[in-house]
């Protein structure tokens, strides 16, 4: 064998054997002891906040354009979309829309369901939006009684 061959297995050897060593010593780590710990900072998500509002105040109505509401109101009435994916809930005495978006398998059941709400106060929470076709609207996330 020539010298640089030599030199170079022995060069490789001493590296592997170092790197060998540096690995297990990384692997077998002795306990942490008391007192001295790791921290993982994780972030928690947040509670969902809703801001009530009187959905008769116009100026509270324009505040919080875009914002996630709580509104609660007397319901009047409620009408069916005609592809039966939506359902417009209308409150006495505002002329916000509130629209919950149904899927059309299940639209006759929660259509029934707020159908007994008439006439009674609810609660709901939702996002408000400034719709550029249909005005001022909340749509519905949640509805509470």
């Amino acid at each position: 064998m020539g010298k640089k061959l030599k030199s170079t297995i022995i060069a490789l050897l001493f590296f592997s054997a170092g790197g060998i060593g540096f690995f297990l010593s990384r692997t077998n780590r002795e306990p942490v002891p008391a007192g001295r710990f790791e921290v993982h900072f994780v972030s928690s998500p947040s509670p969902e906040i809703y801001k009530e509002i009187d959905i008769k105040d116009e100026t509270q109505i324009n505040q919080n354009i875009g914002e996630k509401v709580k509104a609660s109101f007397v319901l009047e009435s409620i009408k069916n979309s005609r592809s039966k994916k939506a359902i417009f809930l209308n409150p006495k005495g505002s002329r916000i829309k509130i629209v919950q978006f149904t899927h059309p398998s299940k639209n006759a059941q929660e259509f029934e369901k707020l159908k007994n709400y008439e006439g009674e106060e609810i609660v709901v929470k939702g996002k408000l939006i400034s719709h550029p076709q249909y005005g001022i609207e909340i749509i519905v996330e949640r509805i509470e009684r």
